[in-house]
């Protein structure tokens, strides 16, 4: 494929861009892997309309980004496979309504993620992504001088032990759940984007449990005012999915969200991440 046809439009948003003149389906060859990589660093999350894959054509497309992961969950549950279903509706609420960057209970969390649409409601269900860039870059200087060295735990913590872990597996699979990630992972709570350089405020949601060498409310209360902060609709883009859709994503300058309005209806995506 070249990049003849390819064109991306930049969305009148804090980040994000259109992908069109492209077919998923076929691979993408050198140029436009290289092109789409070049775009996804710049505009943080990208949008392919209409690109309804099979799961083979979702892996083949992600190992132009990266290597799949598998993840942790599906591994814990005998699975092998990189992709994962993640469905609401009926009597499954939706889980992901809070802010949140994948898995960084982990100690070298996913860069990148994905989402196809597969069953869409007739309205809500969108996914929001906020620019982390975006948010550091509006700190007070006094703040950002605050928060410069400080590092954060991370952990799965107990919104995502009970509505996401428990449910799962037999009546001990939360337990050894927890026995395998429930010391967590470190990461700094300021740093520079591996790719960009560019500084950004590692936020992750309910992952962040405390800030290393601080009390712990004293901490959690700083982590709420950043997450406050980052709440604010002027970092975000907001996307309305249609069948077939496709989003790539950042997951170090970004959080994502999903909007839940949409249940009971149902609402199904395969979703994929890559190191």
């Amino acid at each position: 494929m070249t990049t003849e046809a390819l064109t991306i439009e930049k969305l009148d948003a804090a980040l994000g861009a259109t992908v069109h003149g492209i077919d998923l389906r076929e691979p993408l060859g050198t140029e436009c892997a290289q092109a789409l990589r070049d775009a996804l660093f710049e505009h943080q999350v990208l949008f392919f309309p209409g690109q309804p894959l099979e799961d083979e054509q979702i892996i083949d497309f992600a190992t132009n980004f990266g290597s799949p992961n598998l993840y942790p969950l599906v591994e814990m549950l005998g699975g092998t496979e990189s992709l994962e279903t993640v469905a609401d509706g009926g009597d499954t609420k939706p889980v992901a309504g809070n802010w949140h960057t994948d898995v960084t209970w982990i100690q070298e969390p996913p860069k990148i993620g994905l989402l196809n649409a597969r069953i869409m409601p007739d309205k809500g269900g969108d996914t929001l992504w906020c620019d982390l860039y975006s948010v550091y870059e509006s700190l007070p200087a006094a703040m950002r001088e605050k928060i410069a060295s400080l590092m954060v735990g991370h952990s799965p913590g107990p919104y995502f032990y009970n509505q996401v872990v428990a449910p799962l597996g037999d009546d001990n699979f939360l337990d050894r759940f927890k026995e395998r990630y429930g010391d967590g992972s470190r990461h700094e709570l300021v740093r520079d984007h591996y790719v960009t350089g560019r500084r950004l405020v590692y936020l992750a949601g309910g992952f962040m449990d405390h800030i290393e060498d601080m009390e712990l409310e004293e901490g959690r209360a700083l982590l709420r005012e950043l997450m406050n902060i980052a709440d604010d609709p002027r970092f975000h883009v907001q996307y309305e999915w249609q069948v077939g859709d496709l989003a790539l994503w950042d997951e170090r300058s970004t959080m994502h969200r999903q909007d839940p309005s949409h249940w009971p209806a149902r609402r199904t995506m395969r979703r994929c991440t890559v190191s």
